[in-house]
């Protein structure tokens, strides 16, 4: 993550309610200018659960396939620093592990407007819903659907598919997520979304902000 001051505490502290000590919790700052390093440091030296890590200033995708090299455990759940985790949220990772296969490999959830939103934040949240890439009737199912891809935002993957199709495209940001799961498909695998797996996600509250957010996802 890079410059989320303003979300970290919140997203750490949805996290540490839903989940308590049963995720361990590897944060990379990746180069930030304001005091995102600095809370999650603080984080770090209270909670066991939560490491901090160092960036390289690089993007997403290089850390991601760094600290892919490093995971044991068979399962690896991904979330962006501007989420806060609904309360039940790890009850469904685990409800979700259990739908796993040879097969299905990865599980995405829902990601919705926070309640708190307002004014412009509200706005963008609601437009950038209606590009989705799931459909209508998807984003309405109540219960677990097929899909072809999951954002990287609220998603959990088997450890072991991701290393064999030789982790993300350090090239792409954004949009590593979907090439990763299109190199996934064309080798058998499968994925299903769970809409009671649910994430909040915040939005840019200024239009400059939004208009620099995608102009990133254009150039991909």
């Amino acid at each position: 993550m890079k410059n989320e001051e303003n979300n970290l505490q919140r997203c750490l502290d949805s996290i540490l309610l839903s989940a308590g000590t049963n995720v361990d919790v590897h944060v990379f700052d990746d180069c930030s200018t304001d005091r995102t390093a600095e809370i999650l440091q603080e984080y770090a030296d209270r909670h066991d659960n939560i490491h901090a890590h160092k960036g390289f200033g690089k993007g997403p995708a290089i850390i991601r396939n760094y600290f892919l090299e490093e995971v044991t455990n068979p399962y690896i759940i991904f979330v962006d620093g501007d989420i806060e985790v609904q309360s039940n949220w790890y009850q469904e990772i685990e409800r979700s592990i259990s739908k796993m296969s040879d097969t299905i490999v990865a599980i995405g959830g829902a990601q919705k407007i926070p309640h708190i939103s307002k004014g412009l934040e509200k706005f963008h949240g609601a437009l950038l819903e209606s590009f989705s890439f799931l459909s209508d009737h998807i984003q309405q199912a109540s219960d677990f659907v097929e899909v072809k891809h999951n954002p990287l935002c609220n998603v959990i993957y088997k450890t072991q598919p991701l290393k064999d199709v030789q982790g993300f495209d350090e090239h792409l940001f954004p949009g590593e997520d979907l090439d990763m799961d299109i190199r996934l498909y064309r080798n058998g695998y499968k994925f299903l979304y769970n809409p009671e797996m649910v994430v909040y996600h915040h939005r840019p509250d200024t239009i400059k902000e939004f208009q620099t957010m995608l102009i990133k996802y254009g150039k991909t």
